[in-house]
């Protein structure tokens, strides 16, 4: 299960994961930078990846990421 909440800095919202049986929480996004944040975000059909949308490299520029789970990073789906 993934969801987006300001649990790390308040008013920051960040993406983590949570196994629906229990287990460890794992943010799925890197530190962003002031005034940033992940706005949105979508699980791919067999689970195995996050998409989401953030300002996370510079306030008010919104990229797409590409959580890959199988090596627990993030990664810049879209550059301009």
């Amino acid at each position: 299960m993934a969801y987006i909440a300001d649990q790390d800095s308040y008013s920051v919202d960040e993406l983590y994961s949570v196994p629906i049986l229990g287990g460890a929480i794992e943010k799925l996004n890197q530190l962003p930078v002031a005034g940033g944040e992940v706005e949105t975000f979508k699980i791919s059909p067999d689970t195995e990846n996050v998409a989401f949308k953030g300002d996370l490299e510079t306030d008010e520029k919104f990229e797409l990421y590409l959580s890959v789970k199988a090596s627990h990073t993030y990664l810049p789906a879209v550059r301009k």
